[in-house]
């Protein structure tokens, strides 16, 4: 039972610009008529929805001012910064618009299930970092995307100041089949739905357990299946996965599926000794006549960094196994960036990091105090000392057989613990 008062519903189809505060929301799933691209199946999208209860507001927005506020499209994501001497002491939150004019306040729960991830910047500004295929995001066929956004700010006296913004970004670099990210908060994967040609057919064991699944599935209905590691399975329609907290959604040629860390569904398996998150699901849909099944399986590394005195490493598996079906035909390429950028290898040598390739590892590794990360002073306890902080990004594609071609990219901001140091004085 939902109260708020005064209250008012908007309806799905309204195209209402009134400014509204939610109060709650229900969740509903509905399916769309897509009309099939080349060697495509015809088959309904599925759109995530929100019926919001809402009361009206009447706080106009504003512009940034020059400087308080900067993006840039990088690497699949909206990137947005605000200035810290802006945000000041203020306390800010945000939210984005759908379709019809409404606002949806971005919680800690909508953040990993919708593909927002909220954190700093090595200088301590303010940085939300958006995937293009968030929720509230318009997707044109999968090749340019837009978000309307909105920051308010509420100072220790007064109401909150709400500025707007609108962003678009192409695509860039094409698409792979499969895409991967392995954020802070979240892993999503994102695999191509369009149907091949006729090739030798091969069933991984994930899809051999699932189509029994499938074929007693109700029809016209999206469906999760999770595989687990003692063979279990668990299905579920996509409605009642929206309800524990993950991600499934259609484009006009995808598969998303998205998850938080640390679910009931997902698990911790050790890969050349190193621990590795895996959710392993299959979302299918079924016709009369067709049975439409995708791999959307996700893995990420989830081991800590290793800090020393002088350097701080991180290493990760060469191989995932529960993503690769044929590793003995597993070809790949690998790099590291900073800040959600590939670098080079002259940048990698310049910078004095240490990057390395084995069959079996990755390794990084990265001094104290090298240029790409932030070497801060501090007082701990009338005590001085350093910290160090860096963000990395492992970016890897690889190929098993004709089909698999996968891009893998890993987030992984790190900040060395509190470090006493003799102060040093220059006369």
């Amino acid at each position: 039972q939902i109260s708020c008062q005064p209250t008012r519903v908007v309806s799905p189809a309204s195209r209402s610009s009134t400014c509204c505060t939610v109060c709650n929301a229900v969740l509903w799933v509905t399916e769309l008529p897509s009309a099939p691209g080349p060697g495509m199946p015809t088959m309904p999208l599925m759109r995530l929805g929100l019926l919001w209860v809402v009361v009206p507001w009447h706080v106009s927005s504003m512009s940034f001012p020059d400087g308080a506020a900067r993006t840039e499209c990088r690497g699949r994501y909206f990137w947005i910064w605000l200035d810290k001497a802006f945000v000041g002491q203020s306390r800010w939150h945000y939210g984005v618009y759908t379709e019809s004019g409404q606002y949806i306040e971005v919680t800690r729960q909508l953040a990993s299930q919708c593909g927002f991830m909220t954190g700093t910047d090595l200088r301590g500004n303010p940085q939300i970092r958006i995937s293009f295929l968030a929720c509230s995001v318009l997707n044109t066929f999968d090749q340019d995307f837009s978000l309307q956004l909105r920051v308010e700010v509420t100072g220790a006296v007064g109401p909150s100041v709400p500025y707007d913004m609108t962003i678009s970004c192409p695509l860039g670099a094409p698409w792979s089949p499969r895409e991967i990210v392995c954020e802070e908060t979240y892993m999503e994967v994102s695999v191509r739905r369009a149907v091949p040609g006729i090739a030798r057919e091969v069933l991984n064991e994930d899809w051999i357990a699932a189509w029994p699944v499938a074929q007693g599935a109700l029809n016209q209905v999206w469906q999760i299946v999770f595989h687990f590691q003692n063979g279990s399975l668990l299905s579920m329609p996509a409605t009642q996965a929206h309800s524990l907290g993950y991600g499934v959604n259609t484009t006009a040629t995808r598969v998303l599926f998205r998850t938080p860390y640390g679910t009931a569904q997902s698990e911790i398996a050790s890969v050349e000794g190193l621990e590795v998150e895996v959710a392993r699901a299959t979302v299918f849909y079924k016709q009369a006549w067709m049975i439409l099944m995708v791999d959307t399986a996700v893995a990420c590394p989830v081991n800590s960094p290793v800090v020393n005195a002088t350097s701080l490493s991180w290493v990760t598996p060469r191989i995932l196994p529960s993503l690769v079906l044929w590793p003995e035909q597993y070809q790949d390429e690998v790099q590291m960036g900073l800040d959600g950028h590939v670098i080079d290898v002259g940048t990698v040598a310049r910078n004095g990091y240490t990057f390395l390739t084995d069959s079996r590892l990755i390794h990084i590794m990265v001094p104290i105090g090298a240029p790409g990360g932030l070497l801060q002073s501090a007082l701990v306890d009338n005590r001085y000392g350093t910290r160090y902080s860096i963000h990395l990004l492992l970016d890897r594609h690889w190929q098993g057989d004709e089909s698999d071609r996968t891009r893998h990219r890993s987030y992984r901001p790190i900040c060395t613990p509190f470090s006493p140091q003799t102060p040093q004085i220059i006369d």
